[in-house]
């Protein structure tokens, strides 16, 4: 089982790894000035899209390619209800609501990827379908339930304990719901 001592340690652990981590807010920002995008009237696909550097708000590997490719393996609609746990950045989570128009819920622990999901949800005009908990997925399922799909992208792998995550989240699950992740 999990103690608090351990969860202490991965926190910090992780906290570390983001504090230094080169895919952030600032770097995707200055990427696109430099690019010459204009900041004002941003959309998500300019975030989520680079052919040149490849350098965008997907913090997994294959990129957006790998969002809508998992996400019709897992029959993500208009009307489906997701919760991305550990959304990091939440460059998942908004091309889901982008592309698909469903409402997403991205679960982020780490206050300054959470700060910054926020803040680029808002530049990207999908605040309204697309929010964000500060929230330690390991800790409770923050009041979540009826969930069609439970979705990960390379951010369980760093739960401890995966089935403990499982074990907390799954009942939250609506009948007939999904989880789709890949790690």
């Amino acid at each position: 089982p999990l103690t608090h001592s351990s969860r202490d340690q991965h926190v910090i652990s992780l906290d570390a790894i983001y504090a230094s981590h080169p895919l952030n807010e600032h770097t995707l920002l200055a990427r696109l000035e430099r690019q010459g995008i204009p900041l004002a009237g941003l959309n998500e696909w300019s975030l989520a899209i680079d052919p040149d550097t490849g350098f965008t708000d997907q913090n997994h590997p294959g990129g957006v390619e790998a969002v809508l490719t998992l996400a019709v393996a897992a029959s993500v609609s208009v009307t489906s209800t997701v919760v991305d746990a550990g959304a990091g950045l939440g460059g998942p989570a908004r091309v889901l609501a982008q592309a698909f128009g469903c409402r997403v819920v991205g679960i982020e622990q780490d206050r300054n990827r959470y700060e910054a999901a926020v803040r680029l949800t808002e530049r990207v005009g999908l605040a309204s379908r697309v929010t964000f908990l500060r929230h330690d997925a390991l800790s409770g399922t923050a009041g979540l339930e009826n969930i069609d799909v439970l979705w990960g992208q390379s951010a369980w792998v760093h739960f401890p304990n995966p089935e403990t995550f499982l074990d907390l989240w799954i009942p939250t699950v609506r009948p007939g719901g999904r989880v789709a992740m890949s790690d």
